[in-house]
């Protein structure tokens, strides 16, 4: 059996959920997660060199999730942001960001990716990245904080209302 072959029988028996679980984090619904995890393992193993072992291709396939979301390219549009009252749980906060705020906030916190890292998957700035973070921690509150402060983060509100050791 070809190597790509064995990594992608051990990437979707024993990878899938958990692939699918992190689409979710960045898509409007587990549909599109689905969607978006099929379309990624299409993409890393449609090329003509695939990765050769489920680890790698564990890693091409987040990527290609995380490039599709935040390329905006859904079946599903985006659900647009609450002005009443304030989403219920992570997922509903985070369905509330625009999809690369959204992507920013997954890399950084889900992957902890340190923000220069974050710019150059998405192909950003620095800067964009920084204000995208304040913006999601604006939106969700104490789930971003709770993120940083579990990895020792800084979050430094210029209003001088919530800043976090």
């Amino acid at each position: 059996m070809a190597a790509w072959r064995q990594a992608y029988d051990e990437l979707v028996t024993g990878r899938y959920p958990a692939l699918v679980a992190y689409a979710s984090l960045l898509t409007a619904s587990p549909e599109e997660a689905d969607e978006a995890t099929r379309a990624a393992l299409v993409r890393v193993f449609g090329r003509l060199r695939p990765p050769p072992t489920s680890e790698a291709a564990d890693a091409a396939v987040r990527c290609a999730i995380v490039a599709r979301a935040a390329s905006g390219r859904r079946s599903v549009p985006d659900v647009p942001r609450k002005v009443e009252g304030e989403p219920e749980d992570a997922h509903e906060r985070l369905r509330a960001l625009d999809a690369v705020t959204r992507a920013c906030v997954v890399l950084r916190y889900a992957d902890e990716l340190p923000v220069a890292e974050v710019a150059d998957r998405l192909r950003i700035g620095h800067d964009d990245v920084r204000s995208r973070l304040t913006e999601a921690g604006e939106l969700m509150g104490d789930l971003v904080d709770a993120a940083a402060a579990e990895q020792d983060i800084m979050i430094i509100d210029v209003r001088g209302d919530r800043g976090r050791a």
